[in-house]
Protein backbone atom coordinates (compact mmCIF):
# COMPACT_ATOMS: atom_id res chain seq x y z
CA UNK A 1 0.00 0.00 0.00
CA UNK A 2 1.13 3.22 -0.76
CA UNK A 3 1.83 6.38 1.69
CA UNK A 4 -1.31 7.92 -0.57
CA UNK A 5 -3.70 5.45 0.46
CA UNK A 6 -2.36 4.97 3.33
CA UNK A 7 -3.41 8.31 4.77
CA UNK A 8 -6.57 8.62 2.33
CA UNK A 9 -7.79 4.97 4.22
CA UNK A 10 -7.02 6.35 7.33
CA UNK A 11 -9.56 9.54 7.14
CA UNK A 12 -12.67 8.56 7.74
CA UNK A 13 -15.46 10.75 6.47
CA UNK A 14 -14.36 14.53 7.77
CA UNK A 15 -14.25 12.74 11.25
CA UNK A 16 -10.15 12.77 11.51
CA UNK A 17 -7.41 10.46 11.66
CA UNK A 18 -7.77 6.73 12.96
CA UNK A 19 -5.51 6.23 16.60
CA UNK A 20 -2.41 4.03 14.34
CA UNK A 21 -1.98 7.35 12.11
CA UNK A 22 -1.71 9.41 14.82
CA UNK A 23 0.73 7.22 15.94
CA UNK A 24 2.56 6.94 12.95
CA UNK A 25 2.88 11.09 12.68
CA UNK A 26 3.83 10.85 16.41
CA UNK A 27 6.69 8.40 15.77
CA UNK A 28 7.37 10.39 12.77
CA UNK A 29 8.02 13.48 14.63
CA UNK A 30 9.69 12.10 17.29
CA UNK A 31 12.37 10.99 14.92
CA UNK A 32 12.88 13.63 12.84
CA UNK A 33 13.64 15.87 16.61
CA UNK A 34 15.86 13.13 17.51
CA UNK A 35 17.95 12.52 14.69
CA UNK A 36 20.21 15.69 14.68
CA UNK A 37 21.07 14.67 17.98
CA UNK A 38 22.82 11.86 16.49
CA UNK A 39 25.46 14.38 14.88
CA UNK A 40 28.78 14.39 15.81
CA UNK A 41 29.54 17.60 17.59
CA UNK A 42 32.39 16.52 19.92
CA UNK A 43 35.00 16.67 16.84
CA UNK A 44 36.22 20.10 18.22
CA UNK A 45 39.52 19.50 20.17
CA UNK A 46 40.76 23.32 19.89
CA UNK A 47 39.51 26.47 19.94
CA UNK A 48 40.73 29.85 20.63
CA UNK A 49 39.90 33.07 20.25
CA UNK A 50 41.67 36.78 20.57
CA UNK A 51 39.48 39.53 20.69
CA UNK A 52 40.45 42.70 17.99
CA UNK A 53 39.91 46.07 20.28
CA UNK A 54 38.28 49.26 18.60
CA UNK A 55 41.56 50.43 16.77
CA UNK A 56 41.84 47.22 14.18
CA UNK A 57 43.98 44.56 14.06
CA UNK A 58 47.57 46.29 14.28
CA UNK A 59 49.75 44.29 11.51
CA UNK A 60 52.78 45.28 13.73
CA UNK A 61 51.17 42.47 16.44
CA UNK A 62 50.51 38.76 15.09
CA UNK A 63 48.27 36.61 17.31
CA UNK A 64 50.10 33.03 18.17
CA UNK A 65 47.75 30.16 18.65
CA UNK A 66 49.27 26.86 20.06
CA UNK A 67 46.57 23.78 20.00
CA UNK A 68 49.20 21.06 20.81
CA UNK A 69 46.67 19.77 23.16
CA UNK A 70 49.51 18.33 25.67
CA UNK A 71 47.05 17.72 28.60
CA UNK A 72 44.91 15.63 25.78
CA UNK A 73 44.67 12.13 25.40
CA UNK A 74 44.74 12.72 21.46
CA UNK A 75 48.23 11.30 20.54
CA UNK A 76 50.91 12.60 17.80
CA UNK A 77 49.87 11.27 14.44
CA UNK A 78 46.19 11.92 14.83
CA UNK A 79 44.56 14.27 11.72
CA UNK A 80 43.25 17.68 12.14
CA UNK A 81 41.22 20.06 10.28
CA UNK A 82 42.85 23.60 10.90
CA UNK A 83 40.07 26.17 10.62
CA UNK A 84 40.72 30.33 10.62
CA UNK A 85 37.53 31.74 12.45
CA UNK A 86 36.95 35.58 11.99
CA UNK A 87 34.29 37.74 13.25
CA UNK A 88 32.80 41.21 12.25
CA UNK A 89 30.40 44.03 12.55
CA UNK A 90 27.95 44.97 9.85
CA UNK A 91 29.94 48.44 9.25
CA UNK A 92 32.90 46.18 7.55
CA UNK A 93 33.57 47.72 4.03
CA UNK A 94 36.32 45.51 3.00
CA UNK A 95 35.69 42.38 0.13
CA UNK A 96 38.63 40.45 1.65
CA UNK A 97 40.98 40.48 3.97
CA UNK A 98 44.10 39.70 3.00
CA UNK A 99 46.01 37.65 6.28
CA UNK A 100 49.72 36.16 6.38
CA UNK A 101 49.08 32.69 7.94
CA UNK A 102 52.29 30.87 9.59
CA UNK A 103 51.72 27.56 10.61
CA UNK A 104 54.70 25.21 11.79
CA UNK A 105 56.15 22.32 14.18
CA UNK A 106 59.37 22.06 16.55
CA UNK A 107 60.82 20.16 13.42
CA UNK A 108 59.26 21.89 10.22
CA UNK A 109 56.85 24.92 8.95
CA UNK A 110 53.90 23.25 7.09
CA UNK A 111 52.60 26.47 5.72
CA UNK A 112 53.60 29.92 5.00
CA UNK A 113 50.98 31.94 2.82
CA UNK A 114 48.80 34.55 2.68
CA UNK A 115 45.20 33.70 2.93
CA UNK A 116 42.52 35.81 1.14
CA UNK A 117 39.71 35.96 3.41
CA UNK A 118 36.71 36.68 1.35
CA UNK A 119 34.27 39.05 3.53
CA UNK A 120 31.33 39.28 0.84
CA UNK A 121 29.61 36.91 -1.32
CA UNK A 122 29.71 37.75 -5.32
CA UNK A 123 26.32 39.26 -5.50
CA UNK A 124 27.45 41.55 -2.46
CA UNK A 125 26.14 40.10 0.78
CA UNK A 126 28.30 39.24 3.46
CA UNK A 127 29.67 35.88 3.43
CA UNK A 128 29.22 33.90 6.25
CA UNK A 129 26.53 33.52 9.12
CA UNK A 130 25.13 36.33 10.96
CA UNK A 131 24.37 36.37 14.67
CA UNK A 132 22.61 39.68 15.69
CA UNK A 133 25.01 42.16 14.54
CA UNK A 134 27.62 40.48 14.23
CA UNK A 135 28.99 38.30 11.00
CA UNK A 136 30.86 34.89 11.08
CA UNK A 137 33.31 33.50 9.27
CA UNK A 138 35.49 30.35 8.67
CA UNK A 139 37.97 29.16 6.30
CA UNK A 140 40.02 26.19 6.49
CA UNK A 141 43.87 26.63 6.97
CA UNK A 142 44.89 22.93 6.44
CA UNK A 143 43.39 19.57 5.81
CA UNK A 144 44.23 16.48 7.42
CA UNK A 145 47.36 18.39 9.23
CA UNK A 146 49.23 15.78 11.46
CA UNK A 147 49.61 16.53 15.34
CA UNK A 148 53.27 17.29 16.17
CA UNK A 149 54.54 18.54 19.18
CA UNK A 150 55.42 22.20 19.01
CA UNK A 151 52.35 22.76 16.51
CA UNK A 152 51.79 26.61 16.46
CA UNK A 153 49.57 29.33 13.73
CA UNK A 154 50.44 32.76 13.62
CA UNK A 155 48.19 35.20 12.16
CA UNK A 156 48.80 38.39 11.13
CA UNK A 157 46.69 41.00 8.51
CA UNK A 158 48.65 42.72 5.56
CA UNK A 159 46.07 45.45 5.84
CA UNK A 160 46.76 48.64 8.45
CA UNK A 161 44.86 48.47 11.58
CA UNK A 162 42.47 51.51 10.27
CA UNK A 163 41.13 49.04 7.87
CA UNK A 164 40.47 46.06 10.14
CA UNK A 165 38.40 48.46 12.78
CA UNK A 166 35.41 46.37 12.38
CA UNK A 167 36.85 43.16 13.06
CA UNK A 168 35.58 41.74 15.84
CA UNK A 169 37.84 38.74 16.68
CA UNK A 170 40.50 36.21 15.26
CA UNK A 171 40.98 32.65 16.20
CA UNK A 172 41.49 29.06 15.05
CA UNK A 173 39.36 25.78 15.76
CA UNK A 174 41.52 22.49 15.28
CA UNK A 175 38.71 19.55 14.48
CA UNK A 176 39.86 16.31 14.41
CA UNK A 177 39.35 14.13 10.27
CA UNK A 178 37.92 10.57 10.82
Amino acid sequence: MNLHKFIYSTYYRGKGFTAPFLLLCSFISLTSLLLPACRRVNDVVYSETYDIGSLGWDPSRPYCFNPYPADSTLAPGDRFDLLLNLRHTAAMRLAELPIAVRIETNDATLLLDTLRLNMRQPNGRFAGRKELTVYELSDTLLRSVELRPGLAVELRPLLPASATRNVVSVGITMTQTN
